[in-house]
C-alpha cells in the first residue's frame, strides 16, 4: 500500500512539472 501511494504522489509531481512546463512554453509564444 505504501508503494503505491508513492508511485501516485510521483506521477502527480510529473504531471505537475509536464503542466508546468507546458504553462512556460505557452508563455514565451504569447
Amino acid at each position: 500500500a505504501a508503494g503505491s501511494s508513492i508511485t501516485a504522489a510521483g506521477s502527480r509531481l510529473v504531471l505537475l512539472e509536464k503542466v508546468d512546463a507546458a504553462a512556460e512554453v505557452l508563455k514565451n509564444l504569447l
